[in-house]
């Protein structure tokens, strides 16, 4: 499955991980394979797009479940609190967490 011709945008290193999540793809649950290839399309997002998108209630446990994987194939999904904040509807801010994925050095 290549991860561009889905979404149709690049960036800095797709190449190099959609290699390696190709590989880090195999023998992981559906629900794994959804979060990481959406992850591969648009490279980071918040839990509730992870959520929503791939149908995966407990983003923080598929990530759990997989990065071992992830790991061994040259990459890693990170969690952080944006710099700039979100904010919710109602204009407060929040502390929604972006999730990214991104290539680390083979080990």
């Amino acid at each position: 499955m290549q991860a561009s011709k889905l979404c149709g945008i690049s960036y800095p290193a797709q190449k190099l991980i959609e290699e390696r999540a190709r590989k880090a793809v195999v023998g992981l649950p559906p629900r794994c394979k959804r979060v990481l290839m959406f992850l591969v399309c648009i490279r980071k997002a918040t839990t509730g797009q992870i959520a929503h998108e791939c149908q995966c209630g407990n983003v923080s446990d598929a990530v759990i479940l997989m990065q071992s994987q992830l790991r061994q194939n040259g990459l890693l999904i990170r969690n952080y609190l944006p710099e700039a904040r979100l904010k919710n509807r109602f204009g407060d801010l929040s502390h929604v967490h972006l999730w990214e994925l991104v290539g680390i050095a083979e080990v």
